[in-house]
């Protein structure tokens, strides 16, 4: 497939005040709370609040997304949820609740209500800027001091227990979406926030946390969430003519669509009702690769629906890996990038390493020939609403071997004709393997891999051999798109009873 390319390049022509794209390289979600309210000491000024927006000058993010929180309770000026504040009564558990609370009250009652004084710097900017609203965030609902006296659960919730999903685990605790009443809590705090605050889109978080239903209940229950989407449709489209533009609805998914409708949420319905204008499939906490965007583009294809696959996370995710996952999402033919938790555990305002990468990711042609690392996620007891990976996978000496696949967006085959490669390298994770006895083969596509491309030395710090190591360097070249790798133990230590797994697939890319 060939690349797609994002309208422009360079830096951000919507913070050079050009204009505002409909279609932005890169979205960035702020969180909401934590990095903008926890940072400063109270009272915050405004230009503390809209430095928010103002760090991205340079950058190729192009639209701004301000997390509302949960809904049930407001760190702005609101009816329908409660005004952290006001539950407050002046005295908290924590200094974090502290500077939640006073930080927006000083804001609202300064006449800079968060989302409309971030909207002015937005428009002054020439950025898209969107709301966001997070389904059912369990913050609170295993919180150190626990869901009966967090701050974020709310009068609501309170006061209606018969309205939660019940069962085990801490999801017990959060509102079931069956209940119509669950429904038009939210709906009345949407129409309020959509009355009140100028915008150019509004999106459904529903990976903050994707539990809406009894277990096991999301499938058959996925027609009370689709009422749901229908009532934000009508909704924005009232708003729409008020404030004469076409309001656009986003919504944040599982990386997969029947990993989506397990949790009871009909993402194909939604485009085939042309509810949506977004969708933003994504894993839940960490940063990966592999969502599945072509079949969210297969779905969207000729609907108007445009895709944006997540890149979740910055923390401990090196440049080389994030050039890598956008240039994979990229080359699939995404229309942008979301960034979500990018900001998570990093210097506030954004470092310029930060705004380095942000400078870049969102042109496939700036990151061309630029290094990158691959990588394949094994499963984690983090993979909420979503579908087991292949890794670990138990080897044996099975005739068809074993297979995984990797996705790549790199053109490797053109770049070492151009003289632009330097050095390519495949390494597969078979902890406890004993070259001296094992015998393996590995095919790329089809190819088997040269032995003498190969080597399996001793880990430096797990004092035993735990990679096979395959330079690539002159071929074979993983193609653009899907490869398969395919792994044959031919033959396994005798002498040995430990079973072998591969747990880890990686491939990094050196350019000159």
């Amino acid at each position: 497939m060939v690349a797609h390319v994002p309208p422009s390049t360079g830096a951000s022509p919507a913070l050079a005040g050009a204009r505002t794209s409909r279609q932005p390289r890169l979205i960035y979600n702020d969180d909401g709370d934590s990095v903008v309210f926890l940072p400063h000491r109270v009272p915050m000024s405004v230009g503390q609040l809209t430095d928010l927006i103002d760090q991205f000058s340079g950058t190729q993010v192009d639209r701004f997304v301000f997390c509302l929180g949960d809904g049930r309770v407001a760190m702005h000026d609101s009816r329908v949820a409660d005004r952290i504040w006001e539950l407050a009564k002046g005295e908290y558990l924590s200094h974090v609740f502290y500077r939640y609370s006073e930080n927006a009250r000083a804001l609202v009652e300064k006449g800079f209500d968060p989302p409309q004084a971030l909207a002015k710097r937005a428009r002054e900017l020439g950025m898209e800027y969107f709301l966001n609203l997070r389904m059912n965030d369990a913050h609170f609902a295993y919180s150190r001091e626990g869901p009966e006296r967090s701050l974020f659960a709310g009068t609501f919730w309170h006061k209606h227990p018969e309205l939660r999903i019940g069962g085990e685990g801490y999801q017990r605790h959060l509102f079931d979406y069956s209940h119509s009443a669950v429904r038009e809590f939210r709906l009345a705090y949407i129409r309020e926030v959509c009355s009140k605050y100028d915008f150019d889109g509004f999106e459904l978080d529903f990976l903050r946390h994707p539990f809406f239903f009894p277990a096991g209940e999301g499938t058959r229950r996925a027609d009370s969430m689709t009422l749901l989407v229908r009532e934000v449709r009508k909704i924005l489209d009232q708003e729409s003519g008020s404030k004469g533009k076409r309001l656009q609805l986003g919504v944040l998914v599982p990386r997969t669509l029947k990993a989506g409708l397990d949790t009871g949420l009909d993402v194909a319905a939604w485009v085939k009702e042309k509810l949506i204008d977004w969708v933003v499939p994504k894993h839940y906490i960490r940063f990966n690769m592999d969502v599945a965007v072509e079949e969210f583009l297969k779905l969207a294809a000729g609907s108007g629906v445009r895709v944006a696959p997540c890149l979740e996370q910055r923390q401990d995710v090196s440049d080389e890996q994030f050039r890598a996952a956008a240039s994979r999402y990229w080359q699939a033919g995404v229309d942008s990038l979301y960034l979500y938790n990018f900001f998570n555990h990093r210097p506030h305002p954004l470092c310029q390493q930060d705004r380095n990468i942000l400078g870049e990711a969102g042109d496939p042609e700036s990151i061309r020939l630029r290094d990158k690392h691959y990588f394949l996620l094994p499963n984690s007891k983090s993979d909420l609403a979503d579908e087991p990976r292949p890794l670990p996978m138990q080897l044996s000496t099975a005739a068809e071997g074993h297979s995984v696949a990797l996705v790549i967006g790199d053109d490797l085959k053109a770049a070492a004709a151009g003289g632009y490669l330097r050095e390519v390298t495949l390494r597969l994770g078979v902890p406890g393997i004993t070259p001296e006895t094992d015998v393996w083969a590995v095919h790329l596509n089809g190819s088997e891999i040269p032995s003498h491309q190969q080597k399996c030395e001793a880990d430096a710090v797990a004092f035993s051999e735990r990679w096979i190591e395959l330079n690539l360097t002159a071929g074979p070249y993983p193609a653009p798109g899907r490869n398969e790798v395919r792994f044959f133990l031919r033959k396994r230590n005798p002498r040995v009873k430990q079973p072998l797994e591969l747990t880890e697939v990686e491939l990094t890319v050196r350019y000159r």
